[in-house]
């Protein structure tokens, strides 16, 4: 059975994002997995749009998109990011739905225990669903529905390396993250930025491509940028494959600074993602997504 994917992104923040939807919307077009939802975490009213430029570019489904209705979350609107040029540059119609009941629709309507439910961005979205109450769509609260119809939790998240920073999709929003972690029960996989950060991809993609025109709007010099992002898509839906290997099972700790550790632990839910395979072929696997 293909992976139904529910993706929520901070697409405008950083490039990678475009990366990893056109990694998921190829994907859904090839029919190797669902996409049935996706979502925006950022008050950015371009990213939004963007997102849904990249999907659609790409072959991913015609659906509305959760939105993020707060103002001032990581977007300034004197400086605003490449999501503003990318969605003027592919523009695209959407139908927003405010993030929490957007997710409580779309995960009310699935099978139990059948979403991959990935994040590529803070948990601002994640942890005002996961607080929710229940309405017309579901008689369960946000937590409940949430472990009642997810499979698995992937997640771009965490720098577990000794004296690493906080790592920014956990530091954005703390109190989300320890939520999040507090809450979710079902199988967690982390794909932490040690992973992402080793993996230089982006210059072969096709000229003229939403995921070209990104990264070169993000970073005009070299074109390229960090995997994050499209590592974690490439496992949600792909899995493993020769290229990643799962460190676990144990428990993830977070503190009130946004530091966090990982404990192997037999009775865990929570995974660790790791490179499997030379770095030169993992970048080669990745850059093939992008180069028709």
């Amino acid at each position: 059975m293909i992976p139904k994917i529910f993706i929520d992104t901070d697409l405008g923040n950083d490039c990678d994002d475009a990366g990893a939807l056109a990694i998921a919307a190829r994907s859904h077009a090839k029919g190797e997995c669902e996409i049935i939802g996706i979502s925006h975490c950022t008050s950015s009213p371009y990213g939004p749009r963007a997102a849904m430029a990249v999907n659609r570019f790409y072959g991913g489904p015609s659906l509305p998109i959760g939105v993020f209705e707060g103002k001032g979350f990581y977007y300034d609107p004197r400086h605003p990011g490449y999501d503003k040029k990318l969605s003027e540059a592919f523009p695209v119609d959407i139908s927003p739905e405010a993030a929490p009941s957007y997710f409580r629709r779309v995960l009310s309507q699935q099978e139990d225990h059948s979403v991959t439910f990935v994040t590529i961005g803070p948990l601002n979205n994640l942890g005002a669903f996961l607080q929710s109450k229940g309405d017309g769509f579901s008689r369960l609260s946000g937590a409940e529905l949430f472990n009642e119809k997810v499979c698995v939790w992937i997640a771009m998240a965490g720098s577990f390396a000794k004296d690493a920073s906080p790592e920014f999709n956990l530091a954005a929003d703390v109190p989300s993250s320890l939520l999040a972690l507090r809450e979710i029960r079902v199988k967690t996989v982390f794909s932490p930025f040690a992973l992402g950060n080793e993996v230089i991809t982006g210059e072969r993609a096709r000229p003229g491509s939403p995921v070209w025109l990104a990264y070169r709007l993000f970073n005009p010099k070299e074109g390229s940028r960090m995997s994050w992002d499209p590592i974690t898509l490439d496992y949600a839906v792909h899995g493993l494959q020769k290229y990643y290997q799962e460190i676990g099972p144990g428990r993830i700790r977070l503190d009130e600074k946004g530091d966090s550790s990982f404990a192997k632990e037999s009775g865990g839910n929570c995974y660790l993602l790791e490179r499997a395979c030379p770095v030169e072929e993992l970048k080669e696997h990745i850059d093939s997504f992008w180069e028709e």
